[in-house]
């Protein structure tokens, strides 16, 4: 079979004594990893069938356990940390099922969306009034997207409809969260997912429908189907770590890590009086989190998939940034604020120019610029503006210089990367927050100009363990 069916042990792991050992230094390997490198993991031993969760990026039970059952599955030793070796037998077959499957990312115009489609098992099949289908070639499985207006089916009035009990309609799995909703089960002798985002006009989503004879194949997919939704750019995730029960065969559903928290610093910048912005990794497992010069905050939202988070401040309040709603300009200059190398230069506001290299990121992902402005550990969450100090992106990463080199044979030249201000502007309509916007622009200002336009704005994080 193309993906075999998913273990019961998932389910009913038991952690012995040794197993908790084992689980602490899992969790040490898991967290010494880039971001991006634990991303992959995860989508990878979620597309070999062996990771039942969201691709988040936080180290929890269930990331642990994924890990341990492709262990077991390719009789190696059982604690969690993969060799090199491992992670390349564990990449490469994810890459084979991803070829096979044609899985790719697809913008669908009808529906306002970006999925992935499996496009070597489903066709497409033409469009409807509100959105667009693809089948298998039997017609035994069925993909749709779907747009539908808030003024005529509310949001949490959708969930209720596709939640009801009918005849020939069985929900064994659903759930409702303020950003998004997931419903699967039984209709008509098929297994559906369905997942629908909330916006502020219209509630988008998918619906994936397939016979019991190909669950093994497309309950797997399903759940990266989820994971890759993407609307207006902000691909869906949940708001709060959290298990789910133990779930049938033919219900798949995802499930956030359960973090523990550690200490660190970062970058972020005030989008109103009382709400920062800053990437999802900066505040990852915090105990605490401190506004340094503000006082303490709280988080209260994540955007796992897209690395956003957005706080509260529970101290003073701040001066907030206005976004920029306009598109960027390839080649156009830029300015990235931040605090990094905490210990070397303590709380010190560090300015850098550059450009606009790309309007996307690595293998074509839209949601990135990739910029020319030099960061640092702790650039991390901090605003990119415009010459006019609008923000136009939120730093995220930088490319791994050591493995580029061990991988092209040469040291890249200040490739970094933002996620665009589009995504955040879509990620604080979830959160019910309204940001500043820029009126328009102007005459481009120096950077020193820039840097006093922004400065006000942007924050230093601390995350505590408590």
């Amino acid at each position: 079979m193309l993906i075999r069916v998913i273990a019961s042990a998932l389910l009913c792991f038991a952690f012995t004594p040794a197993a908790l050992a084992d689980y602490s230094a899992s969790r040490t390997w898991f967290r010494s990893l880039d971001q991006d490198d634990r991303l992959v993991l995860q989508f990878s031993l979620m597309f070999t069938d062996n990771y039942v969760a969201l691709a988040d990026g936080l180290f929890g039970r269930r990331t642990y356990e994924a890990l341990i059952n492709f262990q077991t599955r390719h009789g190696l030793p059982k604690d969690g940390v993969l060799s090199p070796s491992e992670r390349d037998t564990l990449i490469s077959e994810a890459a084979a099922l991803w070829t096979l499957t044609g899985f790719r990312f697809v913008d669908d115009a009808a529906a306002g969306l970006t999925l992935g489609v499996p496009t070597a098992l489903l066709h497409p099949a033409g469009s409807t009034s509100r959105g667009s289908r693809w089948e298998s070639s039997n017609g035994t499985v069925e993909l749709e997207t779907v747009s539908i207006p808030v003024n005529e089916t509310a949001y949490t009035d959708l969930y209720d409809r596709l939640t009801t009990e009918k005849t020939t309609r069985h929900v064994s799995y659903s759930t409702i969260k303020p950003s998004f909703f997931i419903v699967s089960g039984m209709t008509h002798g098929k297994i559906f997912y369905t997942r629908f985002q909330r916006g502020r006009f219209e509630t988008r989503g998918f619906s994936l429908a397939w016979t019991p004879d190909v669950d093994a194949v497309f309950s797997p997919l399903a759940i990266a189907i989820s994971n890759s939704l993407s609307v207006g750019g902000a691909r869906v995730t949940s708001s709060s770590p959290q298990e789910t029960p133990a779930r049938p065969v033919t219900s798949p559903s995802i499930t956030p890590n359960a973090p523990e928290p550690h200490e660190g610093f970062g970058s972020g910048f005030f989008v109103d009086e009382n709400h920062i912005v800053t990437a999802g990794h900066v505040v990852e497992d915090c105990g605490a989190i401190e506004i340094v010069g503000y006082g303490k905050a709280s988080l209260l939202r994540t955007d796992a998939t897209n690395d956003l988070a957005v706080l509260e401040s529970l101290g003073r309040s701040g001066t907030p940034a206005k976004l920029r709603r306009g598109p960027v300009r390839l080649g156009e200059e830029i300015v990235a604020l931040g605090y990094p190398l905490t210990i070397a230069m303590a709380d010190t506001l560090t300015v850098t120019g550059g450009n606009v290299n790309a309007l996307s990121g690595l293998g074509g992902d839209s949601r990135i610029l990739r910029i020319s402005a030099p960061i640092q550990p702790g650039n991390s969450g901090g605003p990119l503006v415009d010459r006019n100090g609008n923000i136009v992106g939120l730093v995220t990463s930088k490319l791994d210089e050591l493995r580029t080199l061990e991988i092209a044979g040469t040291l890249p030249q200040n490739v970094n990367f933002a996620l665009k201000a589009s995504l955040i502007d879509n990620f604080l309509a979830s959160a019910g927050i309204e940001p500043e916007y820029a009126s328009g622009t102007s005459e481009p200002a120096s950077i020193a100009d820039v840097a006093e336009i922004a400065k006000p704005f942007t924050v230093q994080l601390h995350c505590r363990p408590e």
